[in-house]
């Protein structure tokens, strides 16, 4: 009898929660597939027919939210929304900001963090129009490594400012500095 889709994609998903569940409270290295499959209240053997072991699971589920970004921002851009780029990142982030401040968080995940702020670069190009130099990239750097710390810690916080709110806040630093922004509050 064959698995229909919507319940492999449910038993997938209980797996992926509790994942997620244990990641919030231990490193990735720490958590065991019977723990997992306890919490999905699943049989161990129902894991490995969805992953290879815990690190297929979480890069899976890394690849999911970069796919997940790169078709936002492909849609975005080919409906020359960049005047909503720093909206659409933030709702992206209010969208997966579980799952993506784990990852940040955890500070062993240098390759997702570059993988994520990889896919904003051309975002920060198109919008700039520079040219590529070594001082331009430095400033690109910058740029990004700031919004999405900005990003972590407003998601961070249990009553966060609404998304406008944010924006205006993340508006004013790139468009007067943080000194100015900062004599503003």
């Amino acid at each position: 009898m064959k698995k229909q889709p919507e319940m492999t994609a449910a038993t997938k998903q209980r797996l992926v929660d509790a994942f997620w569940t244990l990641y919030e409270k231990k490193r990735i290295d720490q958590i065991r597939v019977k723990e997992i499959t306890d919490l999905a209240q699943l049989h161990r053997g129902t894991f490995y027919e969805y992953f290879n072991d815990i690190y297929d699971l979480a890069a899976q589920e890394e690849t999911e939210i970069m796919q997940q970004l790169e078709e936002t921002m492909a849609v975005k851009q080919q409906n020359k929304e960049s005047n909503n780029d720093l909206r659409n990142i933030a709702e992206f982030y209010l969208k997966n900001g579980r799952r993506l401040n784990l990852l940040i968080a955890s500070g062993s995940n240098s390759d997702f963090i570059n993988r994520f702020k990889d896919s904003l670069f051309p975002l920060f190009q198109s919008v700039n129009q520079t040219a590529d130099s070594e001082r331009s990239s430095i400033v690109y750097e910058f740029g990004i490594n700031g919004l999405l710390m900005a990003f972590h810690k407003w998601y961070e916080f249990e009553n966060r400012m609404p998304i406008d709110d944010l924006l205006k806040l993340l508006q004013s630093i790139i468009g007067t500095g943080i000194p100015d922004t900062l004599k503003s509050l």
